[in-house]
Parts: C-alpha cells; sequence; structure tokens
C-alpha cells in the first residue's frame, strides 16, 4: 500500500471525512441488508439525487457517478452495502479508495466499514449525505487549485 502524502493527509482532514463519514456509519449500519435490489431503482435514487449523467457499468458491478481531469466517482451498491469509491490526482493530492479504506489510509479510522441499507428510503439517506461528503470533497479540491 502506497503511504499517502503528508499534503494529501491535511486535506482529507480539512475535507473532515472522517467525522462525516462516521456519523454516516453510526446511522447506518444495519445487519439485515437488502442484497436483492433492483439496479434501475438505485438509477432513479441518484439521478433525482444530483447525478444524471451517471452510468452502471454491471461487468464492474458499480455506477460511475462522475469523471473529471482531476478526481473520480463511482458507487457500489452490492450486498446491501454501500461503497462511496473515489479516485483524486490533483499535484500534491492523490488517494484512491472507498471513502472507509482513504479514511484509514490517512490514519483516521478503522478500515473497511461501509454503511449498509435495508431499504431504498434507507438508501436513498445514505446517498444523500455521501454525495454531500464528495461535494464537499470537490470543493476543497477546487479552493486547493486557486
Amino acid at each position: 500500500m502506497k503511504k499517502l502524502t503528508k499534503e494529501t493527509i491535511t486535506f482529507i482532514e480539512s475535507s473532515r471525512l472522517t467525522e462525516k463519514y462516521s456519523k454516516l456509519l453510526e446511522k447506518h449500519s444495519v445487519v439485515n441488508t437488502m442484497s436483492a435490489h433492483d439496479v434501475e431503482e438505485v438509477e432513479k435514487l441518484i439521478i433525482k439525487n444530483g447525478y444524471p449523467n451517471s452510468k452502471y457499468l454491471s461487468d464492474e458491478n458499480y455506477y460511475l457517478l462522475e469523471q473529471s481531469d482531476i478526481s473520480e466517482f463511482k458507487l457500489s451498491t452490492k450486498g446491501g452495502l454501500v461503497e462511496f469509491i473515489l479516485t483524486v490526482k490533483r499535484h500534491n493530492i492523490s488517494f484512491a479508495g472507498n471513502f472507509g479504506f482513504i479514511v484509514y489510509m490517512a490514519g483516521q479510522g478503522a478500515m473497511f466499514k461501509k454503511p449498509s441499507f435495508s431499504s431504498y428510503e434507507e438508501l436513498e439517506e445514505i446517498l444523500v449525505e455521501g454525495f454531500g461528503i464528495y461535494e464537499d470533497i470537490k470543493k476543497g479540491l477546487s479552493k486547493s487549485q486557486a
């Protein structure tokens, strides 16, 4: 595993990713997950909550939500677990992985925990919060670029 640079860790800390993701996990850790769910229903929730150009990539079992020259944002709902996957490559800030892994790599939390859902309503709540975290990270990247 590649270590994160000091600049990257500072960026992750300033985005409050650990705090926000921990709250998301506390609220959404159900035991009986909705492992069988409809891809089209999930797509509707994704579009409704701000990502109208997302695509489901069935061969890789995730949704590509957004892609730019400095970041890529993906989502997996496999097994009723929500995995927000982020890749950022910008000057001295570089990291990749799901939110839980990024928090772990920054030395700020337990590894690989993912929020879980047992209904579409719960999934939508998770998406709203996770998308908010991503949007905050994007704003932080824009500020650090200026």
